[in-house]
């Protein structure tokens, strides 16, 4: 029963150990990249694009092409009738 117990302790030991060296690296690395990412500057950056975008959009007398504009409407008739068999 003591080799059992022994061998036990061993092998969670090195689970602890494989994982940490391994997995935990890889999430840590990971977590690094998206803390640089979304760090107050960025996101700051991506705001004024934004706000940027928004402007231009604002400015455009229309946003879409005829065949764009065709089949967002025939999208958003397919939806309102789905709606309404909801109801």
């Amino acid at each position: 029963m003591k080799i059992f117990f022994y061998k036990s302790i061993i092998i969670s030991f090195l689970i602890v150990v494989i994982f940490k060296l391994t997995i935990s690296n890889t999430i840590q690395s990971y977590e690094k990249k998206i803390y640089e990412n979304f760090n107050k500057q960025n996101i700051e950056l991506v705001k004024d694009k934004i706000k940027g975008e928004i402007e231009l959009a604002i400015e455009k007398e229309n946003y879409f092409k005829k065949d764009e504009a065709i089949l967002i409407k025939k999208f958003l008739e397919k939806i309102s009738a789905e709606i309404d068999r909801a109801n």
